[in-house]
């Protein structure tokens, strides 16, 4: 999911208020081992991350 995706998902829940106003959002992310860094790190996750 990256920081489109996100915006389009919070945009879809405050037209519909089930959040409340003054609302915070956090992006959390593992790095990952190096054995999985090629996903996390250079694939799509990693991409995804950075756009946040």
């Amino acid at each position: 999911m990256g920081g489109a995706d996100w915006e389009r998902w919070i945009v879809f829940l405050a037209d519909r208020e089930p959040i409340a106003d003054g609302f915070t959002t956090a992006a959390l992310s593992c790095g990952g081992s190096p054995l999985t860094a090629a996903i996390y790190r250079q694939g799509t996750i990693g991409a995804a991350k950075a756009h946040l």
